[in-house]
């Protein structure tokens, strides 16, 4: 028997296929190829969730809130606002996720984060955050910047600064990541549950039909610059900064 909380979620999954004209084999067909799957969803698992006796999972969860474009909280029954559509909170929304406090710093180490400051201070870019030794280690410019309060950092380039190509010359298009092993993705939905299951470290799979992490969330190359977009950021960025680091220590000793 459904509980009441899977029970909002099933009634809103159905609202939702009914809204986008799908009946559920239709359904389980498009949001397959959506979610890049072998095989294809069974109408029974799709039954299921609708109706309340089984909640989807948390991968399926993010994949639902992207293909139908509302927050995963509004799936799940905890908010009522359905994302873009909210006029007024998306600013708010997103200037919660893209700006990080500077004692929220800790949070982000070793990933990637946008620096800029006030005019002049510093070239605007990304560079790996290294909490412990209070740096971001930025290959652009092959600098180590010391933390400091002045500074603003954010999880993607700030929109002020989007339209400049030197800030933001680190976004890949479908040729550089596929020449690249490794590639940092970063959601681009407003949905600050889906960004954080989402962004991260991907490579590709054998065959090189699609990007795939380390937990088997994959995402489609089709998604690019739709779903989410590639930073150009290297991860060994972050091994060489730790063995340079290690090298100096031995130095010292010697």
């Amino acid at each position: 028997m459904a509980n009441i909380g899977n029970e909002i979620t099933g009634s809103r999954l159905k609202s939702l296929r009914v809204e986008a004209g799908l009946n559920q084999k239709e359904f389980c067909a498009r949001f397959s190829d959506f979610s890049v799957r072998n095989t294809v969803y069974k109408s029974m698992t799709i039954s299921n969730w609708e109706t309340g006796r089984v909640l989807p999972t948390t991968t399926d969860i993010m994949k639902l809130s992207a293909f139908y474009n509302v927050t995963s909280d509004y799936i799940l029954g905890l908010s009522d606002k359905r994302g873009d559509e909210d006029g007024d909170n998306v600013t708010s929304i997103q200037d919660r996720k893209i700006k990080i406090p500077f004692n929220k710093l800790k949070d982000y180490d070793g990933k990637p984060v946008f620096i800029s400051g006030p005019t002049g201070s510093i070239s605007p870019q990304w560079g790996i955050l290294l909490y412990k030794q209070k740096v971001l280690a930025c290959p652009h410019d092959n600098l180590r910047i010391a933390l400091d309060a002045r500074f603003t950092y954010s999880t993607t380039v700030p929109q002020e600064l989007a339209t400049n190509r030197d800030s933001a010359n680190y976004y890949l298009g479908l040729e550089d990541i596929k020449n690249m092993n490794e590639v940092y993705i970063e959601s681009i939905s407003l949905d600050p549950f889906l960004r954080g299951q989402v962004s991260g470290w991907y490579h590709h799979t054998p065959e090189k039909t699609c990007l795939i992490n380390d937990r088997g969330l994959t995402l489609s190359y089709e998604g690019l610059d739709v779903y989410y977009r590639a930073l150009g950021i290297r991860k060994a960025t972050l091994s060489s900064t730790k063995t340079a680091k290690r090298n100096q220590n031995k130095a010292k000793k010697k």
